[in-house]
């Protein structure tokens, strides 16, 4: 007689499992101890000025946490081991301050932060001013209006400075020749007038006694257009040398 198989029905039967650790597996210090990570929350303020202090760096230094204090100096650590922690806090103006801080199991520890403003070591600056290229007498004289409307050849006293080295005597000649602009005459003209601030000279040898760095400006002009009101000669132009005064 052929043995009649019964049927099973899975809703009857119930799944144990246990779990084995592994050979070698450990349980975390953690899940021994029932420790939990915890919080530190805080706010960082000026001690001086009772203010918040936006832009602090903080850092845990074991756990290389880090975060920056927003607007109202407030700053937040989420998931930090407990146990005690150094905690940095720097920002430019007050330098960098080291602070211990316990953090229990499960627990939001609260810090607040005063910090006090440092004096910051910085290089010495050093600043360099030049001389006023622009003598007040030359002002004074109209020098500069005339330049700028151009109607002559000017020489100014950084012209003068520049060409300085290797020169000694002044000598017009010389320097109208090197320097100086070709100028057309009217044939009635016998020369330039030549004049040494403001006055006219009538012996054109006297300032070969002058020195090159006694020279302060020259203007030259081949008429009276847009010359001195000293000019006395409407056609011939004028020359004039202006001496230094500073």
């Amino acid at each position: 007689m052929t043995a009649r198989r019964r049927p099973v029905h899975l809703g009857a039967l119930f799944l144990c499992v246990v779990w084995v650790p592994l050979a070698g597996q450990e349980e975390s210090e953690g899940d021994r101890t029932g420790a939990l990570p915890g919080r530190v929350v805080g706010r960082v303020a000026d001690a001086d000025a009772d203010g918040p202090v936006a832009g602090a760096r903080l850092r845990l230094i074991e756990h290389g946490l880090e975060t920056i204090t927003g607007q109202r100096g407030d700053f937040v650590f989420e998931f930090v081991p407990p146990g005690s922690h150094k905690l940095t806090v720097s920002h430019l103006a007050f330098g960098e301050e080291t602070i211990t801080v316990d953090v229990a199991s499960r627990n939001t520890t609260h810090l607040d932060i005063a910090l006090t403003v440092r004096a910051i070591a910085v290089d010495p600056l050093v600043v360099h001013v030049e001389r006023a290229v622009r003598p007040v007498y030359l002002e004074t004289e109209g020098f500069y209006q005339r330049l700028e409307r151009g109607w002559g050849e000017f020489f100014d006293p950084v012209f003068f400075e520049r060409n300085s080295q290797g020169r000694t005597r002044f000598r017009l000649r010389v320097f109208l020749r090197t320097f100086g602009p070709a100028l057309t005459l009217a044939p009635s003209c016998t020369g330039i007038p030549i004049y040494l601030d403001g006055v006219r000279v009538l012996e054109p040898g006297f300032l070969e006694l002058r020195s090159w760095s006694e020279i302060g400006a020259v203007e030259v002009y081949g008429s009276a257009t847009g010359a001195p009101h000293f000019v006395q000669d409407p056609t011939c132009g004028a020359v004039v040398v202006w001496s230094k005064r500073w």
